[in-house]
């Protein structure tokens, strides 16, 4: 055998030695380090369990696990007889993820949170109350407890009381400025004949309708049976046609009741950090030529 053969295989050898030696080293490493560990027996998720789900359904999707001691948490259930006592007349106070270990915590019973009182939630000063609109008129469904809205009202408005107005000469005065004979002695006073004060009222439509944004930056107390703080499911799936209720001044209350009453109320769903606008409303004239071509034909009439 060659000097550079024997050079080569001594080489071979304490590679291998080298080799040998570095992995007994971390096989007792390893084995050391899992004589520290002490596992404990728990359960986890094996799916993901909604929030709001009774005990009984979420038992069908547990499954028995180990962990090591060290990440267990303090409330974690370990066994059977914890996890059904857990589980027994309770819900899902939260989504629980996938693979996440169960504690206590994570179950509450279902009368308790029964009994909870909305009014808790509500800050001093403030109050409650409650609107039903259409998934339409809340922003297509997706507004949630904690969001906030504007309130924005529509309503037509009967101008049949003001033309009857215009018909009586001493009412006709006092909001125009306008008579029917020169013996009045007002000298601002525009002398307009008594038939074209008749053709004026013809001229006004039968209604006015308008629509104004009437609250804004309002915060949602609830939605449905869906409260503001509380633990619920994540996503964006609309809730539609639920209840909503507000939280808001007894002021804002008073006008919130009486634009439902009296009005057609949409909410609009606003941003974090919205700044709110001075509203002027609009009325048809805002999309239309209506009032122009009115006042165009007034000024023809009543000679002005």
């Amino acid at each position: 055998m060659g000097k550079r053969t024997m050079v080569l295989v001594v080489a071979l050898v304490l590679a291998a030695a080298a080799a040998f030696s570095v992995w007994a080293y971390l096989g007792s490493v390893e084995s050391d380090i899992k004589a520290e560990i002490v596992e404990v027996p728990v359960f986890r998720a094996r799916t993901l369990i909604a929030s709001g789900i009774e005990g009984a359904l979420a038992l069908d999707q547990v499954e028995e696990s180990t962990e090591n001691a060290e990440f267990v948490p303090p409330a974690a259930i370990q066994d059977r007889a914890s996890l059904d006592e857990a589980l027994a007349g309770s819900i899902t106070a939260g989504p629980i993820s996938e693979g996440q270990i169960l504690t206590t915590d994570l179950f509450v019973d279902a009368s308790e949170l029964a009994s909870a009182r909305l009014s808790d939630l509500i800050e001093p000063g403030r109050v409650a109350v409650s609107i039903n609109p259409s998934q339409v008129a809340s922003a297509g469904g997706f507004i949630k407890p904690g969001d906030r809205v504007n309130i924005v009202a529509a309503a037509s408005f009967s101008l049949s009381q003001f033309v009857e107005l215009l018909g009586d000469e001493d009412a006709r005065e006092l909001i125009l400025g306008i008579g029917s004979n020169s013996g009045s002695g007002a000298p601002d006073v525009v002398q307009i004949p008594e038939d074209n004060i008749t053709t004026f009222a013809e001229t006004l439509p039968a209604a006015l309708d308008f629509v104004q944004t009437v609250l804004q930056d309002v915060e949602v107390l609830a939605v449905g049976t869906q409260v503001r703080d509380a633990t619920a499911g994540t996503g964006l799936a609309p809730v539609g046609g639920e209840i909503i209720t507000l939280e808001v001044t007894p002021e804002q209350a008073e006008r919130i009741i009486f634009a439902e009453q009296y009005t057609s109320v949409r909410l609009v769903l606003v941003p974090e950090g919205y700044t709110p606008f001075e509203s002027e409303g609009v009325i048809v004239d805002d999309l239309f030529s209506l009032v122009d071509r009115l006042l165009a034909e007034l000024e023809g009439t009543l000679g002005r």
